[in-house]
């Protein structure tokens, strides 16, 4: 479906598009679900035209404007030529939208105190789940891992905060401290819900390792984690976005995630 651009600005080296579909095509929850966008106005002077491979892009709010639904879509920095198309858009220009698809985060209707995980680039993907959880009078705790280079961080730590409810309660932690503070937050929390920029399943066991510090025993449902890998087809087919699991297989995360328990993919 085509989607209009009606706001388009820089977040950090990232942008924020916001686009606003024609007819109502989805409820609020979309934390942890992606859009696929083509990256072409379909024009024959369009040199960017990708028949094969849409971009994968992930909603951080949504909105109804006169009965419109607006998404705010986060652009990735980088040189990817299909991204750097997405991230000069204008107001008034039109793009190709598939979605929202996949698997989102779910908050169970009991839970009142929220642990959101992530790193400085992927944070703002949980920022749906903060209201949901303070519009339902519970606590929000965010913990972010600082990275160790200021002049390679794609969102700045500073502009991160001050986009979130003054109700937030925010770490932000070096490495170092990371695991610690982990732990400590963890063992008070109903559910934790994750989102890193690796995909690395080393990262996804060490936070389970830290999870179970305090806790002792971590259960299916109390962890979540957003795999962050590329859904270029998002029915499954092309296979680019497998994920591994805890059990030695893999599955595709754009029909069977890109949420899953923390459980599948940490031992």
């Amino acid at each position: 479906m085509l989607a209009t651009v009606v706001a388009s600005q820089p977040y950090g080296r990232a942008t924020l598009l916001t686009v606003e579909f024609p007819v109502p095509n989805e409820a609020p929850t979309v934390a942890g679900r992606f859009f696929l966008a083509r990256c072409t106005d379909g024009s024959p002077l369009d040199r960017t035209w990708d028949p094969y491979l849409r971009r994968t892009l992930r909603p951080i709010a949504y909105t109804l404007h006169e009965g419109k639904p607006q998404y705010t879509l986060l652009v990735p920095a980088g040189d990817d030529p299909g991204d750097r198309w997405l991230a000069q858009r204008h107001l008034g220009d039109s793009i190709d939208l598939l979605g929202p698809a996949g698997n989102g985060f779910t908050l169970d209707a009991r839970s009142r105190a929220l642990l959101l995980v992530s790193d400085q680039t992927s944070a703002p993907l949980l920022f749906p789940l903060v209201h949901h959880m303070l519009d339902g009078g519970g606590r929000v705790t965010l913990l972010v891992r600082k990275e160790s280079d200021p002049e390679a961080q794609t969102l700045p730590l500073d502009l991160l905060l001050q986009n979130l409810p003054l109700a937030v309660e925010a770490h932000a932690e070096t490495s170092t401290a990371f695991a610690e503070t982990l732990a400590n937050l963890g063992a008070w929390a109903d559910c934790v819900c994750i989102a890193l920029t690796s995909s690395d399943p080393t990262a996804y066991s060490n936070l389970m390792r830290s999870l179970r510090a305090k806790r002792l025993r971590v259960d299916a449902g109390f962890a979540q984690a957003l795999w962050p890998g590329a859904t270029p087809c998002g029915v499954g087919a092309c296979l680019a976005c497998l994920a591994p699991l805890a059990s030695g297989g893999f599955t595709r995360a754009c029909t069977h995630g890109p949420v899953f328990d923390l459980i599948r993919l940490a031992a």
